[in-house]
């Protein structure tokens, strides 16, 4: 229905675009309507354009004089939007884990926060940080952002995202036992024996 209307709306659009008045000149006096005087300053001379279109292609029929109309202009097509957060939060999560593994901590955790900024919502961004945070030895961030991927898994497939809860659980069981909390530690640690 909805589309059915679309195109009605397009074609009489387009047809409507097409249409041509004869000059004011060639109508006979019964036809023609009071005329309006118009201030010079609002006049736009109409001259023939030279055209690149077929001959004969928006003009009026010939009646031996050039036409007097200007072309409408043509109508502006709305840009496609292009979901682009996604795709970018991932290219820059690559980045960090590369970073991480050569010890470029510094960067991963830059590239980290830019692509948390992208995508605050995904799991994986929080979880790498979680990361990077235990490898620079800031064990109480590493155990918060652990904590924050574990809030963000809760309503998801446990079965598809279970490597990445072993993988939180692990890094809060690390980060406990080198905060001296062994029996958290211990806990984290029987939490991530059940996702493995």
């Amino acid at each position: 229905m909805f589309k059915n209307a679309c195109l009605a709306l397009g074609m009489s659009l387009g047809l409507s675009a097409c249409a041509t008045y004869a000059p004011i000149e060639s109508r006979t006096p019964a036809e023609s309507a009071p005329r309006v005087t118009v201030p010079a300053t609002q006049q736009r001379p109409v001259a023939p354009m030279p055209s690149t279109k077929p001959s004969g292609y928006g003009q009026a029929p010939s009646t031996g004089r050039a036409p007097e109309y200007l072309p409408s202009p043509p109508v502006p097509q709305p840009r496609p939007v292009i979901a682009t957060a996604v795709p970018a939060a991932k290219a820059l999560l690559d980045k960090a884990r590369l970073a991480r593994k050569q010890g470029l901590l510094a960067e991963a955790d830059a590239l980290l926060e830019r692509a948390m900024r992208l995508a605050p919502t995904e799991p994986s961004l929080y979880l790498e940080t979680a990361e990077v945070r235990l490898a620079q030895g800031n064990f109480s961030a590493a155990s918060q952002f652990a904590q924050k991927t574990l809030s963000l898994l809760g309503g998801r497939d446990a079965f598809s995202s279970r490597d990445q809860r072993a993988d939180a659980w692990r890094v809060i069981s690390t980060a406990r036992q080198n905060m001296g909390d062994t029996a958290g530690a211990e806990q984290a640690r029987r939490e991530m024996e059940r996702w493995y």
